[in-house]
């Protein structure tokens, strides 16, 4: 070989029906080249094709080995996927043949295999997935707290919690950002006593928006009880909605809270006359298409690069 080749699972150790093998380095194509034989006795050409796909062979020695199919997933740096028949020893027994040397015995589950099971949606399983093969850690230490932070939620989603003074139109607002009535709605003031969530996803990741009841003062027990709720809910929030009816008098949201975006619902009626991030009508849907790109821009303002590091958070459920 003219220079090392780098091959790892893709799959995890144990019995399976199909194993996964990556290889990476400019030695990688010349090695495959060798081992690899195709039904009709031809070479692998001189060069790879990318996304081209051949079955056939795997062993030293033509029609000896195991049958396998062989992608081009990237040329340029070299990489190649050999998907063949899952086991222990028949994966070390392939990683053997494609490096030219004895392997080792394969190292324990990577603890993202663990954890890929509980990935909420497909891109929490690709961020999990890409754990196991060439990440850095972040030497920046601001990138690496906000690094933690999406690790906290590659299985747990976020927290969005809908507030405001009653019949502000939160529970409109979170019909219209999930697509069905999930709450129900009534002009009635303080008709939200409980708190109402729905978990959903916004461009892949996992939001768990949440309805709590108008704060205002109230002698009602059950709707001071909602009122508490909600109030206890704003301060561990991943991010707060604090919507307020442009016709009403200005209502703005208690002090201390981490992060906050001001809405202006009801933009159909009319127009605010105080600061506000955006305005939006839940009954119209003027708005909401934005203001689904503002809550991820909050929640994630920098996505994960190809190859950060993402600390995992504890496997629990």
């Amino acid at each position: 070989m003219t220079s090392a080749v780098q091959v790892t699972p893709l799959t995890p150790p144990g019995t399976a029906a199909i194993a996964v093998l990556q290889l990476r380095g400019h030695g990688a194509w010349a090695r495959l080249r060798e081992v690899f034989h195709r039904p009709n006795g031809q070479q692998l050409p001189e060069e790879p094709d990318f996304a081209r796909v051949w079955y056939g062979t795997l062993g030293e020695g033509e029609g000896h080995g195991d049958e396998v199919v062989l992608s081009v997933t990237s040329v340029e740096p070299p990489i190649f996927e050999v998907h063949g028949h899952g086991g222990p020893r028949v994966q070390r027994w392939l990683i053997e043949q494609l490096r030219g040397t004895v392997a080792a015995p394969l190292p324990a589950p990577h603890p993202a295999w663990e954890l890929v099971q509980y990935a909420p949606t497909l891109r929490m399983a690709n961020l999990i997935l890409e754990q196991t093969a060439g990440v850095r850690p972040s030497a920046c230490a601001v990138r690496g707290a906000e690094l933690t932070r999406i690790g906290l939620h590659l299985i747990h989603p976020w927290s969005v919690v809908l507030a405001g003074p009653p019949n502000a139109g939160k529970s409109s607002l979170l019909n219209a950002l999930v697509g069905f009535q999930r709450a129900v709605v009534a002009p009635i003031a303080g008709t939200t006593r409980d708190v109402v969530s729905f978990t959903t996803a916004i461009d892949g990741w996992p939001i768990q928006l949440s309805d709590t009841a108008g704060l205002r003062d109230s002698w009602d027990a059950l709707e001071l009880a909602g009122i508490a709720r909600a109030e206890a809910m704003l301060h561990d929030a991943d991010l707060v909605l604090w919507l307020e009816d442009p016709s009403e008098a200005e209502a703005p949201p208690p002090a201390g809270l981490a992060n906050v975006l001001r809405v202006a619902n009801k933009a159909d009626l009319a127009a605010a006359t105080w600061p506000t991030d955006i305005a939006v009508s839940a009954h119209t849907g003027a708005g909401v298409s934005l203001l689904l790109e503002l809550i991820v821009r909050r929640l994630v303002p920098h996505p994960p690069l190809p190859g950060e590091m993402i600390p995992l958070p504890p496997k629990s459920r």
